[in-house]
């Protein structure tokens, strides 16, 4: 397969296919996978989402959380698993945090209908769609 060229000096570009979206939820945890192997009983680790996609969102959790690039793990919303893949990681804001980019895997029904409700609604309307015309 053939590789794709850039000009130099192109600059970078977003290969999101939507918009990130503030949400503010209640109580999100990271949680173990269930069953996964030498964990006696399933862990929990405090999380925050900061925005999603219809794909994937950025979750604060500990520093110290266990999961690194490339890892699937949990985010227990509601006592529901969803099943993210983690995309990127970084320091966050407040010491002791980090900011962890996810793929949602598998969407949960409760999550997944807050996660539609915000980028439904940060959709523009019929108007603003005419007035770009």
């Amino acid at each position: 397969m053939p590789s794709v060229a850039y000009e130099s000096g192109v600059g970078q570009f977003d290969r999101r296919i939507g918009r990130r979206v503030d949400l503010t939820l209640g109580s999100i945890s990271w949680a173990d996978p269930p069953g996964l192997p030498g964990a006696p009983t399933r862990r929990y680790w405090p999380g925050r989402i900061v925005n999603v996609s219809v794909t994937g969102a950025a979750v604060e959790g500990p520093d110290d959380l266990p999961v690194a690039v490339g890892d699937r793990t949990i985010l227990s919303y509601r006592g529901r698993d969803t099943g993210v893949t983690i995309r990127w990681s970084r320091p966050g804001v407040d010491p002791g945090v980090r900011l962890f980019g996810v793929e949602f895997v598998v969407l949960q029904r409760a999550l997944k209908n807050e996660v539609y409700e915000a980028v439904a609604g940060d959709r523009p309307d019929e108007d603003a769609w005419r007035r770009a015309i």
